[in-house]
């Protein structure tokens, strides 16, 4: 695994610059490659990848009807990947809950608030929000607030810090080398800066990023659901679908 300063000598190496000459220091090269870095992090999140997603499981208390000041979430969030409540813990079962249409909000919060306040529990009732606020910090609503009580868990992306000169860079799929696209693309940058050609360095990055995005294409296919025929593809087959005689 290369550290960043690895990155550094790559990057020299094909711009064919020596260390110092022409201005163009380490310490210039790695705030590039930390910005590039990051354009690289939204790529892959982007691409549908799901690697680095981090999980978070807390509880959500009662407050009373009309309040719902929601749960902040950790400092280091930074897109939201799926919102689950347990419904048994216990035996590991949970729902994912659906995110709130733009259009809807006003039914959730507004005129129609108590009728949706007191509906009983349904697997389809719970929605939520996330809004930030002006302290920064992701709140997470769940609506309707008379029931949201209970257990929950989100699977998240943490932000990407800027990586030191000695830490190891690994984005996306392991030995993959799509870190390349950030080498690439500083590249382009530092070659800018020096007023040189950088037609190269924009073909092969357009190149990396087709690399990435046909593999999480690609990934995506092979996990996709069935689609159903006649009936849902989950309540097919023998014994709804869990095995036996007559298959799908």
């Amino acid at each position: 695994m290369s550290t960043l300063n690895d990155l550094v000598t790559v990057v020299r190496s094909r711009l064919n610059i020596q260390n110092g000459i022409r201005t163009i220091t380490d310490e210039n090269i790695r705030y590039e490659l930390n910005r590039s870095l990051k354009e690289l992090y939204e790529l892959v999140i982007n691409s549908g990848e799901t690697w680095n997603v981090k999980r978070l499981d807390f509880s959500i208390t009662n407050q009373a009807v009309g309040v719902n000041d929601g749960y902040q979430l950790p400092s280091d969030f930074y897109r939201l990947l799926r919102v689950d409540r347990w419904y048994a813990k216990a035996q590991a079962y949970a729902y994912t809950l659906e995110r709130i249409n733009l259009r809807d909000e006003t039914i959730y919060t507004n005129s129609y608030y108590q009728a949706y306040s007191n509906y009983s529990y349904s697997v389809n009732t719970f929605k939520y929000l996330l809004e930030q606020e002006h302290d920064g910090y992701y709140y997470l609503r769940v609506y309707p607030p008379a029931n949201r009580q209970g257990e929950y868990r989100i699977i998240y992306y943490p932000q990407l810090s800027d990586y030191a000169p000695t830490d190891n860079v690994l984005i996306g799929a392991a030995s993959q080398d799509w870190t390349d696209y950030a080498i690439t693309d500083t590249c382009i940058k530092i070659a800018n800066s020096l007023e040189t050609d950088v037609t190269v360095f924009v073909r092969q990055k357009e190149e990396i990023k087709l690399r990435i995005t046909t593999a999480a294409t690609a990934q995506d296919q092979q996990f996709a659901q069935p689609p159903p025929i006649r009936t849902s593809w989950w309540t097919r087959g023998n014994n709804g679908g869990r095995g036996g005689g007559i298959g799908w």
